[in-house]
C-alpha cells in the first residue's frame, strides 16, 4: 500500500513532534503462538523464548530504521501473542492446572529474558477469556498471575470476564481481582496492578497493554499502531477566542485528529514493510503522558470545563466524537478503543483533579461511557476488601456490556496507604493520589456468584 502525503501536512505534524510531545506511542506486532502449542512444557516454553527473540528483533530493528526516517519518536515497540490460555490448555489436558501454570510462569519468565536480549519493551497475551466459563487453560492463567505479575516486569494480560454476547461472570471477576492481589502482596507495591486489565468486549488488535493480544481471526503477523498527540490538542484550541462556537472547535479536533492519525497511518505501513508483516490498525485513542501539558484534562480546560466538574462528560463525548471523525478519514483501518485514555495516575491534570476531589471514583465510573477505556491506573487503599473491588470491576464490565463497548478495569491496590496518600509508580507510570473505593454493603451481591446473563442486544444481534 502506499499513502501520498502533502508538503503541509509533513510540515505540520513536523512541528507537533517537535514542539507539542506528539509521538507513535507504541507498535505492537501481534503473533500467532500457535505453532508453540504442546503437551509438553519443556517444548512450549523453549519455542516461546525462540518466537519472542526472533520477532522481536525484527521488529525493534524496522521500528528504529523507521523512527530514524521518518524523525518519528516511537515510546515503545511491544509483542502481543495468542492467550496463554490456549497455549496451557495442552498442557493441562495433559498434566494437570497445577502443573499447566508452573509452564505459564516458566514460559513467562523466560520470554522476559527473550524480549531483554532482542530490545522489546512488554509482551502481552498471558491471557484467558472468561465470559462465561473458565476452562483448564483459563484455569492455569489465574493461578500462575499472582507471580507472573509480582516477578517479571515486562510481561502483562488480562481476564475478559465479560462481553455482550455471552454476559458477564461474576466468578471469573471474583478470581481476578483476588490473583491481583495476591500479586500485589508479593510484590509489596501497586506495580503489578498496571501490568494487569479486567476487560469486557475486548477486540483482537489492540496495540495498548495490558490488553494487547493476538486475536482470532487476525494474520500471523499484524503491527498495530498506536498514537499519542494531548498536548497538540489542546495546543490548537488554546488559542481560539473564548467566544468560539463549539461547532467551531468540533470542526478543529476534527481536522487535528485527521492529522495525527495520518501519523499513525505512515507509520504503520513502513514498519509492516519494513518487517515483512501485514498492515493492521491505527488506535486513535490519545493516550496521555505524566509530562504537564500532555493530558486529557488539559484538552477538557482549553473547551472550557476541568476534568470531573459538572459539563466534562459532554466535553469529553464531543472531544471522542470529532476526533473519531476526523482520525477514521486518515487511516485505513482504524482499531483498538479509537478513544480517549484517561489513566488517573498516567495523566498529570486527572491526577490533579482527583487530588481536588473533581474526579471521583464514580465521576471516572460514569466517564467511561463516552471514552472506550474504562476505569484505568486507579490507586486505592491496599487493604480493601476483594469484594469491593470485585463491584467496582463488575459496575465497569456491565456497562460495557449493556453498551457493546470495550472497556477495562486496571486498579492498583497500595499496600500500606489511604485515601488521599500519593502512590508514584514512575516514568510514564506517574502518580496519583489514592482513591476511595465508595462506602456502602456489597459483600452479599459478590458472593452470590454465577453470571449475569447478555443485555437484549444479544438477542438483536440475531
Amino acid at each position: 500500500m502506499s499513502t501520498r502525503f502533502s508538503v503541509s501536512e509533513i510540515s505540520e505534524v513536523a512541528e507537533m513532534i517537535r514542539y507539542r510531545s506528539l509521538d507513535v506511542r507504541s507498535v505492537t506486532l501481534s503473533i500467532d503462538a500457535g505453532v508453540c502449542s504442546s503437551p509438553r512444557p519443556r517444548e512450549l516454553v523453549d519455542c516461546l523464548a525462540r518466537l519472542v527473540e526472533e520477532h522481536g528483533r525484527r521488529l525493534r530493528r524496522a521500528v528504529e530504521r523507521v523512527s530514524s526516517r521518518l524523525g518519528v519518536p516511537v515510546t515503545t515497540a511491544r509483542l502481543a501473542l495468542t492467550p496463554m490460555e490456549q497455549l496451557l490448555a495442552p498442557v493441562a489436558g495433559s498434566l494437570g492446572v497445577e502443573k499447566a501454570a508452573e509452564a505459564g510462569f516458566e514460559a513467562a519468565a523466560e520470554m522476559e529474558r527473550a524480549a531483554e536480549r532482542a530490545g522489546v519493551d512488554y509482551i502481552g497475551g498471558f491471557s484467558a477469556f472468561a465470559d462465561r466459563g473458565v476452562g483448564p487453560g483459563g484455569r492455569a492463567v489465574v493461578e500462575a498471575l499472582p507471580r507472573v505479575l509480582a516477578e517479571t516486569g515486562r510481561v502483562m494480560g488480562f481476564v475478559n470476564a465479560a462481553s455482550t454476547m455471552l454476559g458477564l461472570n461474576m466468578e471469573a471477576v471474583a478470581a481476578a481481582v483476588k490473583a491481583l492481589l495476591r500479586a500485589v502482596e508479593a510484590a509489596g507495591s501497586p506495580l503489578p496492578g498496571a501490568k494487569f486489565l479486567v476487560t469486557v468486549n475486548v477486540a483482537p488488535d489492540i496495540p495498548f497493554l495490558p490488553a494487547a493480544h493476538h486475536g482470532l481471526g487476525e494474520a500471523d503477523g499484524a503491527v498495530n499502531v498506536a498514537i499519542s498527540g494531548p498536548g497538540v490538542v489542546a495546543a490548537v484550541l488554546r488559542p481560539l477566542p473564548q467566544d468560539t462556537p463549539l461547532e467551531r472547535l468540533y470542526e478543529e479536533l476534527k481536522r487535528i485528529g485527521f492529522k495525527i492519525s495520518r501519523l499513525g497511518q505512515l507509520v504503520a505501513e513502513w514498519v509492516a514493510a519494513e518487517a515483512g508483516y501485514t498492515l493492521g490498525s491505527v488506535d486513535l485513542s490519545l493516550a496521555p503522558t505524566p509530562e504537564p501539558g500532555d493530558s486529557i484534562a488539559a484538552v477538557l480546560e482549553a473547551i472550557g470545563v476541568e476534568f470531573g466538574a459538572p459539563g466534562s462528560i459532554a466535553a469529553l463525548a464531543m472531544l471522542i466524537d470529532a476526533l473519531r471523525k476526523g482520525g477514521g478519514m486518515g487511516v485505513c483501518c482504524a482499531g483498538g478503543y479509537s478513544g480517549a485514555m484517561i489513566p488517573v495516575s498516567e495523566d498529570s491534570g486527572i491526577a490533579e483533579a482527583a487530588a481536588r476531589g473533581l474526579a471521583t471514583m464514580y465521576k471516572l465510573i460514569a466517564m467511561t461511557g463516552v471514552c472506550s477505556t474504562g476505569l484505568d491506573m486507579v490507586p486505592v487503599p491496599g487493604d480493601t476488601d476483594w469484594r469491593r473491588l470485585a463491584a467496582l470491576t463488575a459496575d465497569v464490565l456491565a456497562l460495557g456490556m449493556a453498551q457493546g463497548k470495550v472497556l477495562g478495569v486496571r486498579l492498583l491496590p497500595a499496600p500500606g496507604k489511604k485515601p488521599g496518600d500519593t502512590v508514584s509508580l514512575g516514568g510514564l507510570l506517574g502518580e496519583a493520589p489514592v482513591m476511595d473505593p465508595g462506602p456502602g454493603r456489597v459483600e452479599e451481591f459478590i458472593e452470590r456468584g454465577g453470571r449475569i446473563p447478555p443485555p437484549l442486544r444479544r438477542l438483536l444481534a440475531g
